[in-house]
């Protein structure tokens, strides 16, 4: 259901957050999320942009959360990242098939879409870092 970006951005992200408040060197970070490191730099970059990640110049430098894991939504990072992947057309284009899907089935899709959106919205960093229960 994510795009790989969304995926490969909470990898980086998850993987700063569990380091925090050390910095991580990019080549450290693109080895432990497996991740070429190209394009780890430009998700990185997206991310700097957006306020999410710091960018540690220098010896020794690297990157780190730019703020707490459990003031970083799904929904913030995708938006970053992935622009497209929270507008309601792209979504609504996921549910259907070949653009020949019933109405009731896309009234279903329509509603569910919302509740997505809701839950990337209100789901942490923070949250996936939790241990399972």
């Amino acid at each position: 259901m994510f795009p790989v970006t969304i995926e490969y951005a909470l990898r980086a992200l998850g993987c700063l957050a569990e380091s925090s408040p050390e910095v991580v060197s990019g080549k450290e970070l693109a080895n432990r999320t497996a991740i070429s490191g190209s394009y780890l730099t430009k998700i990185l970059l997206e991310l700097k942009r957006g306020g999410l990640v710091e960018a540690v110049r220098g010896s020794g430098g690297g990157y780190r959360l730019a703020r707490p894991a459990d003031q970083v939504t799904l929904a913030q990072v995708a938006a970053l990242v992935s622009p497209s992947a929270l507008k309601r057309e792209a979504l609504d284009e996921a549910g259907g098939y070949g653009g020949r899907i019933s109405s009731a089935i896309h009234r279903s899709w329509r509603s569910r879409t919302g509740t997505f959106v809701a839950l990337l919205e209100e789901t942490t960093l923070g949250n996936l870092l939790e241990p399972p229960s």
